[in-house]
């Protein structure tokens, strides 16, 4: 019996966990900007982790495949929604202008 309440239990946390994430991953979609569509529960960096490949090819192939989106673009972080910029005009605009609305700026490259 105890077995089975405990197994009931872990379901019901990986669910939860699940629905949690699933409602991360609707950031970029109610604020209408153009992103990837993540995978759970790594987002957008699942390659990084997966393949073992280096986070700046990971980035640069998102560059690759959303530059045609505009300035900038959403991606995922695990279940943190990560803006990238995409234009040279957009960076400039982030750290010369708007340099006090983004001071954590994270990873550069």
């Amino acid at each position: 019996m105890w077995l089975e309440l405990l197994f009931a239990v872990f379901i019901l946390l990986i669910t939860a966990v699940y629905i949690d994430f699933k409602q991360c991953y609707k950031f970029w979609k109610l604020r209408n900007v153009p992103y990837l569509e993540p995978s759970f529960p790594a987002g957008n960096v699942i390659e990084a982790i997966k393949t073992r490949i280096h986070f700046g090819y990971v980035i640069q192939d998102i560059y690759t495949q959303m530059k045609h989106a505009g300035d900038y673009c959403g991606i995922f972080f695990f279940r943190h929604p990560v803006l990238v910029a995409l234009s040279p005009e957009f960076v400039k605009i982030i750290l010369v202008r708007d340099f006090h609305y983004f001071a954590d700026r994270g990873v550069y490259f």
